[in-house]
């Protein structure tokens, strides 16, 4: 544990949103709906959960330094949220190819 967060949440979740990205890719090429601009706004949205991750990890780093009023494992938390937001998304995928 680094803080309040697990490392490996963070891990798992990258694997997950990997996992995403290629199913999706596939299914789009599987089913002929392969379009870069659809893909960008795809990938854009991935890079949003990113950085919502990094900055998880930025105030849990802080709440491990500074008393901010609350100790609340932030980045456990979101990392779960996409996680199983990432699952349901490759199922989806799943389903069109």
């Amino acid at each position: 544990m680094m803080g309040l967060f697990d490392p490996n949440a963070v891990i798992v979740n990258a694997m997950f949103l990997l996992f995403d990205i290629l199913t999706g890719i596939f299914a789009a090429v599987k089913t002929g709906t392969f379009k870069s601009s659809i893909m960008k706004d795809g990938l854009f949205s991935k890079l949003g959960s990113v950085l919502a991750v990094a900055f998880c990890i930025a105030l849990d780093f802080a709440q491990s330094r500074f008393d901010l009023g609350f100790t609340v494992p932030i980045t456990n938390t979101a990392c779960t949220f996409f996680i199983f937001m990432n699952i349901m998304s490759c199922v989806e995928n799943f389903n069109k190819a």
